[in-house]
Parts: structure tokens; C-alpha cells; sequence
């Protein structure tokens, strides 16, 4: 086999990139591999199933189907949708659910054979499945010369090591420079299903409480990290996947993801809780912030009115402290302020859609927004609704161009995104956005983002004593913007620019 710059040469070795896949699939869900991505077991060539076993366990919660998606395939939300439901039916029928790239991607093919070919592509490109063209089946009748069948008792990945080791680094260096899935998009994604190296454990453990779900078994490699027994551990999955299901929505994030954990099995060991924390590579108890404030039981003085929100998009957060946010109309205080214009276009769009008069519809949904509302679709139901713009109270978060810009605007993402929020109005700025205080599953939003050193508590507007406790424990702390001896404050950074400095 011949080498050019360090990697192997495809055209010099085409029988063993037509065997690499194969051997690639047994290689990497080996326990204990240095491909492996965590102790979990999810490696590179394996990552595309789990992000699809966690997007249909999603599905099954929410019905809602991957953001990204439709970006890689023709059809409509709906029919998306239609897919899924399918798939989570065919995934839960297998005896043993899929495990490698392969077997996925044979069970999306069998499963949607009846589907547009380009959609059912697009899917396995998606998840960096392979497009594997099955021709041979199992024989209907024992063949010419065979002395006996025998059906085996499941095998272990660890049984596999002792020949995956004698493959030699020939293939394992095909693999990774000529077979990896490359990242779309993000630097840190792992393939467009949007599974990044941070979010990975996130998706292993919702991959694994789907499989425990459909076959009541725990991950084999777990024992090695916690202390207790097989039976104790499948009383924890139990706990957790429906702890997992009565989450709105389930956890995205590593820290939401160890919260719930931690959270469920409070009565637990010790040991045990870090363990599986640690197999899942999400953080320990000790790293997380620690959360005093609640959702007030009352409304607080000063309130001009409270909303529920739909959940929101990610392309709703601009930055650090403002995010964009719909509410539906069919809310009690929403419902008898509708424009007459705004509800005859929905009516008009709605019959317009139904006659397939697509280009009427996306007419008048332009009217629609035009006016500060949108039709959303949720769940396969539209759901007019109308547009905020919301600027957190009492906090000021760094410019997106400014040093520790892109961490706030993640971490307000990773605090709000695909929630449904609930929202305290005080009043309005002077750029008409209401000013309010959020709260995501019960976490008051301002509180993270300056405990995390992510925000300045804006003294000129605001004087909770709580939020200057806060501010000053992320000082001393020296997390986030305030590691920098002498941060720029971002209101005297606008007031700069806007002179021309």
C-alpha cells in the first residue's frame, strides 16, 4: 500500500477501502477503543446512529423532528414527520436495535423503501449513514452441504478486541483520513445531525435510555464506573427515562442533562451519581452553578404583565441579553388584541394551503409577519402567534464583538432554546423592547448568566441586591469575562463606537 503527505493513497488501495467499512463498524463499537469518543462507547463511525436513535427517542416525547433537516431533504415538516413515526416503530420491532452505521442505515432503507429516493438519501447523509445497497438475504431453506445452523447468544463487543487489535493501523489510518464524516458547519459538530464533542454524552445517554426502554438493558461498560449492581442500575434507567420524558422539553445541553440526573437519583449514592455522570462525560455535581432563585409565587411589584412563550428558535438569540420570542394568540390577553386584517389573512393562508395555492400562502404569511406575528407550526398544528422582542432585565452581556460575546449568546442559547419560557414584563426601552425578567424550567435566566461571569449586572438600571451578589461571586471567582483583569464594560463600548473611536 502506498502513502502521499502521511495518508494513504485511495487509488493505490481499493480492496481495502471496499473491506474498510465493514471492519470499521466491528473496530469502533469495541469497549475500550481510542477511537472512542467517551467511556460511553459512542466513537466517530458510531455517532450518526446515536444521534438518530436520540432524535427518534425526541420524536417519541415532543413529535417534533431534527431543526436541521429539512436543509437535506425535499418534502415538508409533515412528511418528515411521517418518517420518523415509521422508523421509531421499525426501531423499537428490532429484536436488537441497531448498533452499527450499517444496520442503521439498512433499517432506514427497508423501512422508507417506499419513499422519494433523494429524501431517503439525504436522511442517511444526515446522520453519516452509509448508503449500503443490500442484495443477499438469510436462505428460506438450509442450503446444499450445510451440517448444521446454530443461533448464537448475543456477542460482546470485548470478545471482538483480541482480533480488532491484529487488524494493524493500516485500516485505522484509512479510517480516519479517508472515511471520517466530516463536520457541517460547526467546527465542533460531529456531522449535520448537529451532535457536537460537547453535546456527545448528552446523546449517548438518551441513545441508551431508548435502548433500556425498548430492551431493559443497561450499557455494558457502566459497571466499571459505578459501585452498585446490574439490578440497581436498571432501577436508575428506569427513574431517569421517565424523568427524560416528563422533561419540556428533554435536556439538549451537558449541565440540563446533569441536573436531571443528579435531580432523580438525589436518593442515591454518591459514587454511583458521579459514576454514571463520569460514563457519560457530563459534569460533576461540584462544577455546576449553584441555583438559589425560583420562580416567584406570586407576581413581583412593578410587573406590567407576564407571558407564556412558544419555544424558541435558536435563530431567535442575537446575542447575550435579547432574545426574540412568540406567543400564541390563543392566550387570554393576546386573543382580544388580534388585528382584524391579521386574523383574515390566517383564514385566507389556511384555505390557501389547503387548495396547494403555496405561492397565495406564503403571500399572505408575509402580510402576516409584516404586522408582528407568524403562523408556527408545532407539533404538525399552525399556531398564530405574536412576535416579541425581549431585552433581559438588570443584566448587560458583552457585544458579539466584543471578548466573551459568542459565550453569552451560546449560553443564553443553551439556557432558552427549544423552551417555553415564562416572562415578567416591567416595561419597555426606548427600542421598544419589553424588558422583562425569564425564567426556562424554573431557572431564573439572569441569575446563570452572571454567575457565570457572562453579563455585568447594569447597575444604571437596575439595583437588586441579589444581582450584585452575584455579579461579585463571578469576580472572585474570576470565571468568564472576569478571568481579564479589567473587562470593557459593554455600555461603554457602544457609547465608543458610536463616536467613532
Amino acid at each position: 500500500m502506498k502513502w502521499k503527505n502521511g495518508r494513504v493513497d485511495r487509488a493505490q488501495a481499493p480492496r481495502y477501502l471496499e473491506k474498510a467499512p465493514k471492519i470499521v463498524s466491528v473496530k469502533l463499537t469495541a469497549a475500550g477503543d481510542s477511537d472512542s469518543l467517551g467511556p460511553h462507547g459512542v466513537s466517530a463511525a458510531t455517532v450518526g446512529v446515536s444521534a438518530l436513535a436520540h432524535d427518534l427517542f425526541h420524536f417519541e416525547i415532543t413529535s417534533q423532528v431534527p431543526e436541521g433537516l429539512s436543509k437535506h431533504v425535499v418534502s415538508s415538516k409533515k412528511a418528515q414527520a411521517n418518517w420518523y413515526r415509521k422508523l421509531l416503530e421499525a426501531w423499537k420491532e428490532a429484536k436488537t436495535p441497531p448498533k452499527a452505521p450499517e444496520e442503521a442505515a439498512r433499517l432506514v432503507i427497508q423501512t422508507l423503501k417506499r419513499h422519494q429516493k433523494a429524501d431517503v438519501e439525504g436522511l442517511l447523509a444526515f446522520y453519516c449513514l452509509p448508503l449500503v445497497q443490500v442484495s443477499a438475504g438469510i436462505p428460506t431453506s438450509s442450503p446444499d452441504g450445510v451440517k448444521f445452523e446454530m443461533q448464537t447468544l448475543p456477542i460482546k463487543a470485548s470478545l471482538l478486541i483480541e482480533n480488532k487489535l491484529k487488524m494493524g493501523n493500516a485500516l485505522r489510518f484509512l479510517y480516519g483520513h479517508c472515511c471520517k464524516p466530516e463536520a457541517a458547519g460547526d467546527s465542533d459538530s460531529l456531522g449535520p445531525h448537529g451532535v457536537s464533542a460537547a453535546t456527545i454524552g448528552v446523546s449517548a445517554l438518551a441513545h441508551d435510555l431508548f435502548h433500556f426502554e425498548i430492551t431493559s438493558q443497561v450499557p455494558e461498560g457502566l459497571s466499571k464506573h459505578v459501585v452498585s449492581s446490574k439490578k440497581a442500575q436498571a432501577n436508575w434507567y428506569r427513574k431517569l427515562l421517565e424523568a427524560w420524558k416528563e422533561a419540556k422539553p428533554p435536556p439538549k445541553a451537558p449541565e440540563e442533562a446533569a441536573r436531571l440526573v443528579i435531580q432523580t437519583l438525589k436518593r442515591h449514592q454518591k459514587a454511583d451519581v458521579e459514576g454514571l455522570l463520569a460514563f457519560y462525560c457530563l459534569p460533576l455535581p461540584h462544577t455546576l452553578v449553584q441555583i438559589s432563585a425560583g420562580v416567584p409565587t406570586s407576581l413581583p411589584d412593578g410587573v406590567k404583565f407576564e407571558m407564556q412563550t412558544l419555544p424558541v428558535d435558536a435563530k431567535a438569540i442575537p446575542d447575550g441579553d435579547t432574545i426574540t420570542v412568540y406567543v400564541s394568540t390563543t392566550s387570554p390577553r393576546e386573543s382580544s388584541c388580534v388585528p382584524g386584517e391579521v386574523q383574515m389573512a390566517t383564514v385566507q393562508r389556511s384555505k390557501a394551503r389547503a387548495e396547494r395555492n403555496y405561492g397565495r400562502a406564503d403571500a399572505l404569511h408575509k402580510k402576516i409577519i409584516e404586522a408582528g406575528y407568524r403562523v408556527i407550526n408545532i407539533q404538525n398544528d399552525e399556531i398564530l402567534a405574536r412576535k416579541y422582542r425581549i431585552r433581559l432585565r438588570g443584566i448587560d452581556a458583552p457585544e458579539s464583538a466584543m471578548p466573551y460575546g459568542k459565550e453569552a449568546k451560546e449560553e443564553l442559547a443553551n439556557l432558552v432554546q427549544g423552551k417555553c419560557l415564562r416572562i415578567f414584563v416591567y416595561g419597555e426601552d426606548r427600542y421598544g423592547r419589553c424588558v422583562g425578567d425569564i425564567y426556562s424550567n424554573g431557572i431564573f435566566v439572569q441569575e446563570i448568566m452572571l454567575k457565570k461571569g457572562l453579563a455585568w449586572h447594569y447597575t444604571a438600571y437596575d439595583q437588586r441586591w441579589e444581582l450584585e451578589t452575584w455579579e461579585k461571586e463571578a469576580r472572585a471567582k474570576r470565571v468568564g469575562l472576569w478571568a481579564s483583569p479589567n473587562p470593557e464594560k459593554p455600555w461603554e463600548w457602544r457609547k465608543d463606537r458610536r463616536q467613532g473611536r
